[in-house]
Formats: structure tokens, C-alpha cells, sequence
């Protein structure tokens, strides 16, 4: 009982375990992916802790502030329009335009909105650039990309696929035990996420924009600016505004996967390369919301990734410029990912004093991360923890 109630607790949904041992899958209430838990269930033994991405550090105890990587780069789409529309400078919808085109792959395996549901996602091949440029943008809401992934491969072809970290991590964790999978995905991409957004959180965001959600015809997050506005159409074409801060801050940021909160990897350590919002600095070292052009920080994590994205500057697609030199101040521009990634050992120590189950992180792990923060936050992020779970928050 204790290992069924972890399995669902520490859930990114994902979708593998359906994949390799056919577990059943259910929605629950806030419109998330969960395994189902019955006598049935091929995960109880351990099995599932050779895929699942929380499980993922338990094996690796050397930190590594923003992963591993060859060099950093900022950048963007020099297409007007792909920059304009992409939700933040464009770079990863050009990279997998330039793999399908230059026969690098013969499909890119990645998320949209469902045509007939939009806050419902799916998952598609893309097989040239109109398909690509039909899932840019970012999607705030629950997706299992790796459940059928294999019914989307065929024989003797080669793929990219684009995913959150956990579908990432998820996915190479597959790789290392199974060689065919290897010569099948041949690159992944990643991008910076702050969690999964519950169906109930996307609700109520529609519903106090001012659409009804039996009318709601489309649904775009970000995009059309930097980061642009928060909009639903519906089925007569009018539009509902919020401006992003607004939109991830006050609705969609504050009811994510509890899991997600618990994670270390909102930045794609196991992706071949990252593409995720590179915020400009006010006066006071803090991102600026405010609009701008969009532009990208590029992590190229593999020998691979630094070939291709040199390849895609070559072409003219982007305009890059080397980062790595300015990583010290990184942090400045994705505060966040930074807190979360520093403090977790507090985090994970006050689930545990309330009895909450945890990743299995290593300790070496935690407390090399917990190095780069300070007493005082340390002690905030414990305090906080602690009081969002007495609360029922968590």
C-alpha cells in the first residue's frame, strides 16, 4: 500500500509506464494523469524506478547548478513572424523546422492543443514546417507525450522529441535500458518549466477572463509578443485578455502537480539542448515582464547539440551570441529555477517531518545544492513548506 501510494503521489504523468509495462491510467480530479492502483498494477516491485524521472537522482550525487552543458548562448528566430508567435524567441520551433528540412530527422514528436478540446493536449509527429509552426507556443496544462509514443514510431526512421524535463528525463531513463530506442530518438529538446498547471487552475483562468467554457474555441498561453498576452477565443471569435503575470501568477502558477514542487530538474538536464526565456533585468537585478522582442538562452548539453545549433546559425535561421562567460549572473534572469534547484533539501526535510512522501533525492545531492543558497532562504523556503502543507495546500 505504502509503494502504490508513492507511485501515484510522485506521478509526473508522463505516460512511460503505460508505454513499457501497460499500466492503466486514469484522470483524477484536477485533470491530471495518475497510474490506476489495483492488484493489477504491473509497477508494485520497483519497476517503475528504472523510468521514472523522480527517481532520477536518486542515482547521481554530484551537483551541477544549471547541468551540465558544452556553452550557453542567447538568441532568436531571425523570421519575424516564428519570433513574434513563439513564446519566447523562436529558437526551438527553428531547430526542429531545420531537422525535418535538412533530413536530420524524419519527424519531430511533440505537444499541441486538441483541435476539438483546447485545454486538452496531444501528441502528434510533425513531418514538415507548417506542422511544426502549428504547435508553437507553450502549453500550460497537463500532457502524457510518452504514452503512445511508440505507436508514433516506425521502423528504420529517426526522431526528435520535444518535451518537459520529467518527459525527457522519462524518456532517456528508457533509452538506457533499451539500445533500439536509442537509434530511433535521436535528439531531444527541452525547454525551463516551473510545473504543470492543473485542468481545474485552467478553468477557472478561462471563466475569469470573461469566456465561458462550453463557448471556448482556442486557448494561447504565450506568444504574439514577449510574453504577450494570455488569450481565449471562442467559437465566435472573440478574444479574452490577461497579461501573463497575471495569468501564471494569480491562477496557473499557484495550482501545479504537487510533484512539481518537488522537482529538481525544471531545466532539462538530460535534453541534448534547451531553449527557454532569457527575461530582461530591471534596476533591481529582476526579470521584466514587461514586452519585449522574444530571446532565448540556449543550453547545448551534447557535442550534437552544439553541431546543430552552429548548423541552424549557418543557415541564417537564428542570431545567436555565446552566454556562457555571463553564467554567473544566470540566476539573476530565472530566479525561480534557481530557489527551487538551491532549497530543496528544506523543501524535501519538511515533507518528510510531516510525513509527506519525497523523491528519493541523495543526500550528497541536497546538501551540494544547498551550498549555493543562504541561511535565511533556506530557513524561508523550510517555514514556507511547512505552512502550506498545515494549510492543505500541499
Amino acid at each position: 500500500m505504502k509503494e502504490n501510494r508513492i507511485i501515484q503521489e510522485q506521478c509526473t504523468g508522463c505516460g512511460l509506464c503505460y508505454t513499457v509495462y501497460g499500466c492503466e491510467f486514469d484522470r483524477n480530479n484536477e485533470g491530471f494523469f495518475a497510474p490506476k492502483i489495483d492488484k493489477r498494477n504491473p509497477l508494485v516491485g520497483g519497476k517503475w524506478k528504472k523510468l521514472c524521472p523522480m527517481v532520477y537522482y536518486h542515482f547521481v550525487d554530484t551537483f551541477s547548478l544549471w547541468g551540465n552543458y558544452l556553452n550557453t548562448y542567447k538568441g532568436y528566430s531571425t523570421d519575424p513572424v516564428i519570433r513574434y508567435r513563439a513564446s519566447s524567441g523562436g529558437v526551438l520551433t527553428e531547430l526542429a523546422i531545420y531537422l525535418l528540412e535538412s533530413k536530420t530527422v524524419d519527424g519531430i514528436i511533440q505537444t499541441k492543443a486538441k483541435r476539438d478540446n483546447p485545454l486538452e493536449t496531444e501528441t502528434i509527429v510533425s513531418h514538415c514546417r507548417e506542422d511544426v509552426l502549428e504547435c508553437m507556443g507553450s502549453r500550460y496544462i497537463g500532457s502524457a507525450p510518452l504514452m503512445n509514443i511508440l505507436s508514433l514510431i516506425k521502423n528504420g526512421k529517426k526522431y526528435a522529441f520535444v518535451g518537459k524535463p520529467c518527459d525527457v528525463l522519462a524518456l532517456k531513463n528508457y533509452m538506457d535500458i533499451n539500445e533500439s530506442m536509442r537509434t530511433k530518438i535521436v535528439i531531444t529538446i527541452s525547454f525551463f518549466c516551473a510545473g504543470m498547471p492543473s485542468l481545474i487552475a485552467n478553468q477557472k483562468l478561462v471563466e475569469t477572463m470573461g469566456c465561458e467554457l462550453q463557448m471556448l474555441a482556442g486557448l494561447q498561453y504565450r506568444g504574439c509578443g514577449w510574453p504577450g498576452f494570455t488569450t481565449a477565443i471562442d467559437q465566435e471569435g472573440l478574444e479574452y485578455k490577461m497579461d501573463y503575470q497575471t495569468a501564471w501568477g494569480q491562477y496557473l502558477g499557484r495550482d501545479v502537480k504537487n510533484i512539481c514542487r518537488l522537482c529538481m530538474d525544471g531545466i532539462g538536464e538530460r535534453a541534448d539542448i534547451v531553449c527557454a526565456d532569457l527575461w530582461y533585468l530591471d534596476k533591481q537585478n529582476k526579470p521584466d515582464f514587461t514586452e519585449h522582442d522574444g530571446r532565448n538562452i540556449i543550453f547545448c548539453r551534447t557535442e550534437l547539440s552544439e553541431k546543430i545549433i552552429k548548423e541552424v546559425q549557418n543557415e541564417g535561421n537564428i542570431c545567436i551570441q555565446r552566454f556562457t562567460e555571463e553564467m554567473d549572473n544566470f540566476k539573476f534572469y530565472q530566479p525561480y529555477q534557481f530557489t527551487r534547484r538551491t532549497t530543496m533539501k528544506y523543501r524535501v526535510l519538511a515533507m518528510k517531518l510531516l510525513g509527506h512522501s519525497v523523491p528519493e533525492y541523495n543526500k550528497k545531492l541536497l546538501s551540494n545544492a544547498s551550498r549555493y543558497s543562504t541561511v535565511r532562504e533556506n530557513w524561508r523556503i523550510f517555514k514556507g513548506t511547512i505552512k502550506r502543507i498545515l494549510q492543505r495546500k500541499i
